[in-house]
């Protein structure tokens, strides 16, 4: 049994294992902002840069999420591309 162990130390199995608990926790964390957001749904005022509007709690946690989602990406891709580069 030992003996099966080490054959798979090195197989491509294990990336995919890292991955795939990558998953899970993305969609543990994409289940707790929805609940979140809905628990909190109702309207608030935002006030941003001189600008002032109405809207609901969930449209506000939605537009943080996919904007801090496209900033991380951006800055994941930099970083990657710089230590390509070295």
């Amino acid at each position: 049994m030992a003996e099966n162990i080490e054959e798979h130390e090195g197989s491509p199995l294990r990336p995919r294992r890292a991955a795939d608990f990558g998953l899970i926790g993305l969609g543990a964390a994409v289940i707790l902002l929805v609940w979140f957001a809905v628990a909190n749904s109702t309207d608030v005022t935002i006030s941003f840069w001189g600008f002032e509007g109405h809207t609901k709690v969930i449209t506000v946690i939605a537009l943080c999420a996919g904007l801090g989602g496209v900033v991380g990406f951006v800055l994941g891709r930099r970083s990657k591309k710089r230590t390509k580069k070295d």
